[in-house]
């Protein structure tokens, strides 16, 4: 049931599943490319399969720090006709494993204020704040164009 995401997802469902965060259209190619550079960057994608279709999914990329090392959780989604059935839970708890097996001396995630208390019943806990910078293709292209001209 709980899975490593490899090409035969693509398939089953996975881009659909992710679409509950944000809209995504990808080729098989892309969808694949995408997921090779993901491995080579340590980014562990889990997925949860029910009825030969992915339902939940959660990615863990482990951060080799000097003083060891930060697993960093993100892309948590499930289909809305499969939520409070604990196949989220299982996606997160699953990459909650493989950052111990990776000796993480922390797991961080980022969540919307409506899934904290969701992300609380599962053990995490609100800590410090994230700052956010958008748009920096448009700010590159912006301070390149000032020294060129």
């Amino acid at each position: 049931m709980i899975e490593h995401l490899n090409g035969e997802h693509y398939d089953k469902g996975f881009l659909l599943c992710l679409s509950a965060l944000k809209k995504t259209e990808l080729t098989k190619d892309q969808f694949g490319e995408i997921l090779r550079t993901r491995l080579t960057r340590r980014v562990d994608t889990v997925v949860v399969v029910v009825d030969d279709k992915v339902v939940a999914t959660a990615a863990i990329q482990i951060e080799p720090k000097f003083y060891g090392n930060v697993g960093h959780i993100e892309d948590v989604a499930t289909l809305e006709s499969y939520r409070g059935r604990g196949f989220g839970r299982m996606a997160v708890e699953s990459c909650v494993a493989i950052a111990r097996q990776n000796q993480c001396y922390k797991v961080i995630l980022d969540c919307a204020d409506h899934n904290v208390d969701w992300y609380t019943k599962l053990g995490f806990f609100k800590f410090e704040n994230q700052m956010r910078k958008l748009k920096i293709k448009l700010e590159v292209a912006f301070l390149n164009y000032f020294r060129h001209n």
